[in-house]
C-alpha cells in the first residue's frame, strides 16, 4: 500500500473514530444529560438550563399537570412528559393572581392557571455526583400573590442547591366547598399545600440528577412561605420529604381556619358568583368561571356587599385550613405529640409596622396616607380595640389594664408600668401588634419543638438534648443608607416585615433601586446567608468566623439578635409575648373570650408558671364569666386549683382527629349532618373521612 493510500485509510479510521466517539457521547447524553451540566434528564424529559455567573439555572420545569378544567380544585396530577429537550432558560408564568385594587369589578388578573413549575439553581462547580444539600424555598405573599422567580445566587454560591416552586394562590389554591369536600374524600381546601407536597416529591425523585442529595432537604420561607412551612410540620403527608425547616416571620396560629368556615366561605362565594345550590352541576359551574368573576364574588362576599352573606370570621383565600388530612392540628400542638424536624425560627422586631400607616409627617410617595396615632393612653386603647387584626370585640378593662402595664406610653402612672415607657403611642402599638401577630407563633413553635418528649414538664434545660434542636432569632436591623431619598421612611418602618429575607438574599435593590447598602449591612447580609445555608447543610447555623448562635431551650429562651452587631440574648420580650399568648389562645374564631385561659385548664402542673405570671401582673378571673355565663366553672383565684379545672364540653367534629386545638368549635359527628345555614348550602356529612 503506497503512502497516500495509507494516509487515506488512516484518515478514514480517524474520522470513523471521531464519529463513533461523538455517537458514544450523544448516547451518554441521551440517558444522563450533557457533560457541561446544562442538559439534565428529569422523570418527564430533558431540560436545558443556562449558565448565569457561577450558577446553573433551570427555570420553569413542570412538576405537575396544569390544574385547569376538571383539575381545578383537585390535588395535582403528574406532569405531562415531553419529547426532545425542553428549554428551561426563562421563568414560567406566575400562578394567576389579582394585581388590581382589590374590589369587585376591578380585578386585574396576572399570570396563568397553568403555572405548576419550579426552578432549580445549582453551583457551577456541582456535578451529578456532588450530593449537595437542597433548600426548597416557599415565597411570601399571603398565599394570594407573589412568585418564586428570583435569582437565588446569594445562597447558591455557598454550596447548596436552591429549588423554588410555584403553587396555586388565592381562591384557586385555598378555597373550600362542601361538594369539593365530598369529592375530595373528606377535605376540600389546601390545594396550594398539595402543590408544595408535589414539588417536594419531585425533589425527592429528581434532584440527584442535578447533583443534590434527596435526603438532605430544608424547607424554608418567610411570611406566607413560613406559614406554609409551619403547617407542613403538622402534615403527615409531608413526613420524610424534608429534613429540617426554617420558619421566618410566620403568621400562623390564627391564620388557620376550620374546615366548616372554609366551606361556608366557598359556598357563599359560589352562590354570589351564580353557582348556588339550585345549579344542576355546582362544581362544573365553578370550574367554568373565569378568574375575574370568581374573585369579584369573593370581594362582594368579604365586604358584605352581596346583601345576603358576610364573612364573620375574617376568612381570606390564602389561609391554611386545619382539615385533619393535610393539616392535623395547630402545629405546635401536633409537634408536642409527634415531634419536629430541626428548626430555625424567628421574627423581626417591628414586623407589623409594614401593615400600618406611617406616623405623620412622612416623605414617601409609596406610603401616601400618614396617620396621627395620638399621644394619650386612650389613643392607644382605641388603636388596640379598633386596630387589632383578629376581628375580636373590644377588650375588657381588665385585659386593657394588663396591656397598658406592658406597653406604657410617656408619662403614664396608672396603671403602673412594669417596663420602661415607649417613646410614642405609635411605637407601643407596633410592638403590641408584632408581639401578638409574630412573637406568639414564633415562641410557641420554638417552645413546642424544644419540649417534644417532655410532656408533664414545663421546660427542657440547657444541655438537655431530649427535645428537637431549635435555633431562634430576632432581626432588629433598620436600613442605614442616609443618602437614600426614603431614609426617613426606613427609620419609621424599622425592622419590619420580610426585611430579613431581603437582606440575606441580597435583594436590597428590591426596596429601592438607588439603595446603597453600608459596609456594615454587606457584612450582616453575608453573615445571615452563612447562617441560613449552614443550617441547610447540617442543621447547625454556626460556622467559622460567625458569632456563636446558641441553641434554644425552653428555660433559657436563648436567641440571636441580628443587627450590625450580632449578639446572643435570652427571654427577649417573653413577658409581653406570654401575655398575648394567653389572650390569643382563648379565642376560637367565634368571638372573644376575655382573659380566660382555656388552653391552660386542661394541663396538670405544667401551666402553673404561666398562671403565676398572669397573676403577677394583675390577672384576675371573674366568676361567672361576664361574656358567656354558660362557661361558668369552679374557678379559684390561685394557680394550683385553676390549673386543674375542667374544660367545657367540646365534642369532636370528626373521629380520629386531635382534640386539643383551641381554635376549633367542634360539633358532634355521630352520623349527623353538619349544622350549616339553610338557603344556600347543601347538606353534606363528612364523618368517617380518612387520609389519602
Amino acid at each position: 500500500m503506497d503512502v497516500h493510500a495509507r494516509a487515506r485509510r488512516t484518515g478514514l479510521i480517524l474520522a470513523a473514530g471521531l464519529m463513533l466517539g461523538a455517537f458514544v457521547v450523544w448516547a451518554q447524553d441521551d440517558n444522563q444529560g450533557s457533560r457541561d451540566g446544562l442538559i439534565v434528564r428529569t422523570e418527564s424529559g430533558f431540560v436545558r438550563g443556562i449558565l448565569e455567573g457561577h450558577q446553573r439555572s433551570f427555570k420553569g420545569i413542570p412538576f405537575a399537570a396544569p390544574p385547569i378544567g376538571r383539575l381545578r380544585w383537585r390535588p395535582p396530577e403528574p406532569a405531562i412528559p415531553w419529547s426532545g429537550i425542553r428549554d428551561a432558560t426563562s421563568f414560567g408564568p406566575d400562578c394567576i393572581q389579582d394585581t388590581g385594587p382589590g374590589a369587585a369589578g376591578q380585578v386585574v388578573p396576572e399570570g396563568s392557571e397553568d403555572c405548576l413549575a419550579l426552578n432549580v439553581f445549582i453551583p457551577d462547580s456541582a456535578d451529578a455526583d456532588s450530593r449537595l444539600p437542597v433548600m426548597v424555598y416557599l415565597f411570601p405573599g399571603g398565599n394570594q400573590f407573589g412568585n418564586p422567580n428570583e435569582n437565588m445566587s446569594a445562597l447558591v454560591k455557598r454550596g447548596v442547591i436552591l429549588v423554588s416552586p410555584n403553587y396555586r394562590l388565592g381562591l384557586f389554591g385555598w378555597m373550600g366547598h362542601p361538594l369539593l369536600t365530598r369529592e375530595g374524600g373528606g377535605t376540600s381546601p389546601n390545594y396550594g399545600m398539595y402543590d408544595q407536597l408535589a414539588a417536594l416529591r419531585w425533589v425527592k425523585r429528581n434532584i440527584r440528577r442535578f447533583g443534590g442529595d434527596p435526603n438532605n432537604v430544608t424547607l424554608f420561607g418567610g411570611s406566607a412561605g413560613a406559614e406554609d412551612t409551619y403547617y407542613h410540620l403538622a402534615d403527615p403527608l409531608a413526613r420524610g420529604l424534608f429534613n429540617r425547616a426554617i420558619v421566618e416571620s410566620p403568621y400562623i396560629e390564627y391564620g388557620a381556619g376550620k374546615l366548616q368556615d372554609t366551606e361556608y366561605a366557598g359556598a357563599a362565594i359560589a352562590q354570589t358568583a351564580g353557582c348556588g345550590p339550585d345549579t344542576p352541576d355546582v362544581l362544573g359551574c365553578l370550574r367554568a368561571l373565569d378568574f375575574s368573576t370568581l374573585t369579584s364574588a369573593y370581594y362582594l362576599f368579604s365586604n358584605g356587599q352581596n346583601g345576603v352573606f358576610f364573612d364573620p370570621q375574617g376568612w381570606q383565600p390564602g389561609f391554611v385550613t386545619i382539615d385533619g388530612i393535610t393539616v392535623m392540628d395547630i402545629p405546635n400542638l401536633y409537634i408536642e405529640e409527634h415531634g419536629s424536624v430541626p428548626l430555625l425560627t424567628g421574627h423581626n422586631r417591628d414586623e407589623d409596622a409594614s401593615f400600618l400607616d406611617l406616623p405623620c409627617p412622612v416623605n414617601n410617595p409609596f406610603f401616601p396616607p400618614c396617620t396621627d396615632f395620638g399621644s394619650t393612653q386612650q389613643d392607644l386603647t382605641n388603636l388596640i380595640n379598633n386596630g387589632n387584626i383578629f376581628n375580636w370585640n373590644p377588650f375588657d378593662d381588665t385585659t386593657l389594664n394588663l396591656f397598658h402595664r406592658l406597653y406604657p406610653i410617656p408619662g403614664q402612672t396608672s396603671p403602673p408600668p412594669i417596663v420602661p415607657p415607649y417613646p410614642s403611642v405609635y411605637r407601643a402599638f407596633v410592638d403590641w401588634r408584632t408581639d401578638g401577630d409574630r412573637g406568639v407563633p414564633t415562641r410557641t413553635l420554638a417552645q413546642a419543638a424544644a419540649q417534644h418528649g417532655r410532656r408533664g414538664q414545663r421546660e427542657t434545660h440547657e444541655g438537655d438534648d431530649s427535645g428537637t434542636t431549635v435555633y431562634r432569632y430576632m432581626y432588629t436591623h433598620t436600613l442605614e443608607d442616609t443618602e437614600d431619598p426614603f431614609y426617613s421612611t426606613y427609620q419609621a418602618l424599622g425592622a419590619s416585615h420580610i426585611m430579613e429575607e431581603i437582606l440575606y438574599m441580597d435583594f436590597l435593590n428590591f426596596i429601592e433601586p438607588s439603595y446603597h447598602p453600608t459596609p456594615a449591612e454587606v457584612v450582616l447580609s453575608n453573615q445571615m446567608a452563612d447562617y441560613w445555608t449552614n443550617f441547610g447543610k447540617n442543621g447547625d447555623p454556626n460556622g467559622p468566623g460567625l458569632p456563636q448562635w446558641p441553641r434554644y431551650f425552653a428555660d433559657s429562651e436563648n436567641m440571636l439578635i441580628l443587627d450590625d452587631e450580632i449578639v446572643s440574648a435570652a427571654k427577649v420580650r417573653s413577658r409581653e409575648i406570654e401575655l398575648q399568648t394567653q389572650i390569643i389562645f382563648v379565642t376560637n374564631h367565634d368571638g372573644y373570650a376575655p382573659f380566660f385561659p382555656w388552653s391552660l385548664s386542661s394541663c396538670t402542673g405544667v401551666c402553673e408558671q404561666e398562671l403565676q405570671f398572669l397573676f403577677s401582673i394583675g390577672f384576675t378571673i371573674p366568676t361567672p364569666n361576664p361574656i358567656n355565663p354558660s362557661w361558668e366553672v369552679p374557678w379559684a383565684d390561685n394557680a394550683a386549683n385553676l390549673a386543674g379545672s375542667p374544660l367545657p364540653a367540646t365534642p369532636l367534629d370528626m373521629p380520629n382527629r386531635l382534640r386539643r386545638s383551641p381554635l376549633f368549635r367542634r360539633e358532634t359527628c355521630s352520623g349527623n349532618s353538619d349544622p350549616i345555614p339553610s338557603g344556600f348550602l347543601v347538606t353534606v356529612t363528612r364523618c368517617g373521612a380518612s387520609p389519602r
